[in-house]
């Protein structure tokens, strides 16, 4: 039946009535004709790249795994594709498992061992993945065993039920973090072609994997602050490997206890500039500030006295103290002398000064007050200019012994520490356990104590030339103590520092305690003398040997043409010593 006007009017207001529209378009009593244009496209990448970026943000969280492997297979449309990473340290050219908290295995690393990159890859891999950053695959794992019958990486991944695989470099700034591996079980699955996929998810991996690499070396970091103190550059990498294997147990949720460090068969150098009459200077300088004190606290109580006649505030028996004080003094300054006087002032006269109130006197007790100010006061002034002296000296030996190390690392890399006393020392300790990934020679060691022979002259040249500028023109002694065998060094956890291990390494210690008071064999002369060098050894061996440094210095104008041959004294314990001594040219 057509539609009427009145039914077009109808429909036209009940838009929502399906019954009266049903009524007036029953069932096949109309026919819709046209066409459409449609476009159509794959999704499934991008939608996959999408839901990856949401899953990285949560690593860390349980069923990141199967979260990962799904969004893989959809890319790829296999149903059992499985996903691994792998790490990989520069500095050791080495792979490792997973260290992000084992969220993915490794199908690559045998029984998830650390293993070396060279070994563990053929030729090809280790050129396309670790020099050239790109891509490897093979889409028949078996036709390149045949091929490359001596690779471990494919009868690795054979093993494994593994036949065809992608290994994609993580790299961020040209920095390879590891290795993500895409692994199927049939061949043909995955090969060169539809490894370009990945190049749509590999940037947002590269960003999450140095995130997780920094979080990762702050942890590490951490612990090496918290259970090692600062560690020298050149032994970090063990103490790096052992605070990650803390942090890797830690994160599977397994108790671990730190293992020691220690570093086996290195040889020792020891070396020190010794600042002469270092105490000396010292007791003068706190008798004259003392004296200083004295008289202007003397003078103050006169005041004193002069408003409190036959007082309690006249401080009768102090003043003669105080003028006992002075004589004292005036004939040098005994032990425990400083610590008395301080005591006594502080106790029987400055508590009672402070008390004082009367306006006429207390501009001048104010003024004896502000002069005990150790950084400006004038009761501190020539221990200030001691001070001070010895802080000039010891900074510009430590820059030159400090600056001198980059050449010396250069030679080998080797642990150094330095210490600042009356003086400087330093200890070094060279060997192939300290830097096993290069190749240690008794060269190398022999290179080593020219440097510190060269250094040391250099250092007494460089005070030379500072004296005239101290308030406190110190003078110093330079001593190398050469140890003819190799030892073991432990660290110490409860000390934070390196120290000798074992009581047959133990004697390198004690000696080095000892020499630098030791007096020539039979006389009251000390083997350091001012303006001179002085080389203690026990061999004949270490004697020629440093002869030759000797002359090799006295060529370059180091060191006087003389060589005094010495004994060294029996000392508590250690007999036999035997030294050099050359003068150092200024």
């Amino acid at each position: 039946m057509p539609l009427t006007p009145e039914d077009i009017e109808h429909l036209l207001n009940n838009y929502d009535d399906v019954a009266l529209w049903k009524e007036k378009f029953p069932e096949e009593s109309w026919i819709v004709k046209g066409f459409a244009i449609m476009t159509l496209f794959d999704a499934t990448v991008e939608n996959a790249v999408s839901i990856l970026k949401e899953k990285l943000l949560a690593i860390s969280t349980n069923g990141f795994r199967e979260a990962i492997e799904s969004i893989f297979r959809s890319i790829y449309r296999i149903p059992d594709l499985n996903i691994g990473f792998t790490v990989f340290n520069e500095d050791e050219n080495k792979f490792s498992p997973d260290t992000f908290g084992q969220q993915l295995p490794s199908y690559i690393l045998p029984e998830n061992h650390h293993e070396d990159a060279r070994k563990l890859l053929c030729l090809d891999s280790y050129r396309s993945i670790i020099e050239r950053k790109v891509f490897f695959a093979v889409s028949d794992v078996s036709e390149f065993l045949k091929k490359n019958p001596l690779s471990p990486l494919a009868k690795h991944l054979l093993d494994q039920q593994i036949k065809s695989f992608i290994l994609a470099p993580v790299v961020k700034d040209d920095h390879l973090f590891g290795v993500m591996e895409v692994v199927a079980f049939r061949t043909k699955e995955l090969n060169s072609i539809n490894a370009n996929k990945l190049e749509v998810v590999m940037p947002f991996l590269a960003d999450t994997i140095e995130r997780l690499s920094f979080g990762l070396q702050n942890q590490v970091q951490a612990v090496i602050q918290d259970k090692y103190t600062t560690i020298h550059e050149s032994v970090y990498w063990k103490f790096r490997d052992e605070a990650k294997r803390l942090v890797y147990e830690q994160q599977l949720g397994r108790e671990y206890t730190l293992k020691e460090i220690v570093f086996p068969d290195v040889y020792p150098l020891y070396g020190q500039i010794d600042i002469r009459g270092s105490s000396e200077a010292r007791n003068l300088s706190v008798q004259k500030d003392l004296q200083k004190q004295l008289e202007m606290l003397l003078s103050l109580l006169e005041k004193v006295n002069d408003f409190y006649v036959a007082g309690d505030n006249a401080f009768l028996q102090e003043r003669q103290q105080i003028n006992d004080f002075s004589g004292s003094l005036s004939v040098g300054l005994r032990e425990g002398t400083e610590l008395y006087i301080s005591n006594y002032l502080e106790n029987k006269i400055h508590t009672r000064l402070k008390e004082l109130n009367n306006p006429d006197l207390l501009p001048d007790i104010t003024s004896y007050f502000s002069e005990m100010e150790r950084d400006t006061g004038i009761f501190h002034d020539y221990r200030r200019k001691y001070e001070t002296s010895i802080t000039m000296i010891n900074d510009k030996l430590s820059r030159i012994l400090d600056t001198g190390q980059k050449e010396a690392q250069s030679v080998f890399p080797h642990y150094y520490e330095r210490f600042k006393t009356d003086g400087v020392e330093h200890n070094l300790y060279i060997g192939h356990s300290i830097s096993p990934a290069l190749e240690f020679g008794i060269k190398k060691l022999y290179e080593l104590r020219l440097w510190q022979l060269r250094v040391l002259c250099e250092m007494e040249r460089a005070h030379y030339r500072l004296k005239p500028t101290l308030a406190y023109p110190l003078d110093v002694a330079t001593l190398i103590m050469v140890y003819h065998s190799s030892i073991d060094i432990r660290f110490k956890m409860d000390e934070k520092r390196f120290d000798v291990d074992g009581s047959y390494n133990i004697r390198f210690e004690v000696v080095k305690k000892r020499i630098d008071k030791a007096n020539i064999k039979n006389t009251n002369e000390r083997i350091t003398q001012t303006g001179k060098i002085v080389i203690v050894y026990s061999n004949e061996a270490d004697k020629l040997e440093y002869i030759q440094y000797i002359k090799t210095l006295q060529a370059e104008n180091l060191l006087e043409s003389d060589i005094e041959k010495l004994e060294v004294e029996d000392l508590q314990g250690v007999s036999g010593l035997k030294a050099l001594r050359v003068t150092i040219v200024h």
